[in-house]
């Protein structure tokens, strides 16, 4: 169930008649981290023996949570050492849903407490990266679940958006250089790594150049970019990709609020070498909606992990065809449905031997009965 924090937030960014979504991030970010910061500080020990970056993070501005202070008195103090959090305590005190914000805190603290309890450092970042971050890119749970199961994200990485991270955009606000910096150096020290080598990107069609977007897909270990997206390259730039071995899927996935939308995603450490598996999932969701039943779910994810080939539904697909082809990816032009060829002489042996053993019981069948009224 989602965290009713994540809910607030979700509500406030999707409210399309607040303009103000960067201030929207920073509260949350900053009503998270002090929710962190507090669960830290109560269970300071086990962190600080497992290395803890956020904790190193923490000590480095000097701040340290007082556990008989309140929320607000901790986030007041905290703010006053992070630039980009001056001005948005007082955003937080003006909120008319503050105190709701505040209250939510307590549910957060709870789950955050279990996540260090069993050691996953990285899902503290997974949830706000999830449910705050990746918003703008996939807003249905279960398609982002679906990103995750598909780029195969593990612990240590966390999957994030290009236009957020690297173009400084969030719902199309730009921000400043220090902001971004700073937001990715929180989110880093709280999934314990001290650089972005372990995640994957979302590119989308949205970007500003084709060169940035060849460039960042040479450079990126894994992640997902838009068909839409990869047409925006140069001929000579769509066949060296595509000769990098690199491309592992390409699925139609609901994204970016379209249900036909194809998607590609690229694995330097992908298995089925110079083969792409085309998948056509569209009938695995709901007509008219982005959901997915568990079971369809369950059944779509299994297909792309096992590299299955489905009549109609998935093809693996070599990287010579695709290249002769032009760099082409689109699904519809190899996965569709085909008629089996029929082997007529195949079909009359099976026949026959039916037929052939039909008769010898039917004469086991026979002889039985005679045999009882002989001794009847």
């Amino acid at each position: 169930m989602k965290n009713k924090f994540f809910e607030l937030v979700t509500d406030e960014l999707e409210n399309n008649k607040n303009q103000k979504k960067l201030q929207i991030l920073k509260m949350s970010l900053l009503l998270y981290i002090i929710c962190v910061s507090k669960v830290v500080y109560e269970e300071l020990e086990d962190l600080r023996d497992d290395n803890y970056l956020f904790l190193e993070y923490l000590n480095n501005l000097g701040f340290e949570y007082d556990l008989n202070g309140t929320y607000l008195e901790n986030m007041k103090n905290l703010s006053s050492r992070i630039t980009i959090f001056n001005e948005i305590y007082d955003f937080i005190e003006e909120h008319p849903d503050k105190q709701v914000f505040i209250e939510s805190l307590s549910e957060m603290e709870m789950e955050l407490k279990l996540n260090i309890l069993r050691g996953k450092y990285a899902k503290i970042t997974q949830n706000y990266i999830d449910n705050v971050i990746n918003l703008p890119i996939t807003r249905d749970e279960s398609v982002n679940q679906l990103s995750l199961d598909i780029l195969e994200i593990n612990n240590n990485e966390i999957l994030y958006s290009v236009d957020f991270f690297e173009e400084n955009n969030f719902y199309r606000e730009k921000m400043k250089d220090i902001e971004k910096n700073t937001i990715t150096e929180i989110l880093y020290s709280l999934k314990n790594s001290s650089s972005n080598k372990d995640s994957a990107v979302i590119l989308t069609k949205n970007l500003d150049t084709s060169k940035f977007l060849y460039s960042f897909l040479k450079e990126s270990k894994k992640g997902m970019i838009e068909k839409d997206a990869f047409y925006l390259l140069k001929n000579e730039e769509m066949e060296d990709f595509v000769k990098s071995d690199k491309i592992e899927y390409v699925v139609a996935i609901p994204f970016n609020n379209t249900l036909k939308n194809q998607v590609i995603i690229f694995n330097e450490e992908k298995e089925n070498k110079n083969n792409i598996l085309f998948v056509q999932s569209q009938h695995f969701f709901e007509k008219g909606s982005e959901k997915i039943k568990p079971e369809n779910y369950k059944e779509l994810v299994e297909i792309i992990k096992k590299k299955q080939e489905i009549n109609g539904i998935s093809k693996l697909v070599s990287n010579e065809t695709i290249l002769r082809r032009k760099c082409n990816l689109d699904i519809l032009g190899y996965v569709f449905k085909t008629k089996e060829k029929v082997n007529l002489e195949e079909l009359k042996q099976n026949r026959d031997k039916i037929f052939e053993l039909m008769t010898i019981n039917r004469k086991k069948c026979d002889d039985l009965v005679n045999s009882y009224l002989e001794e009847e």
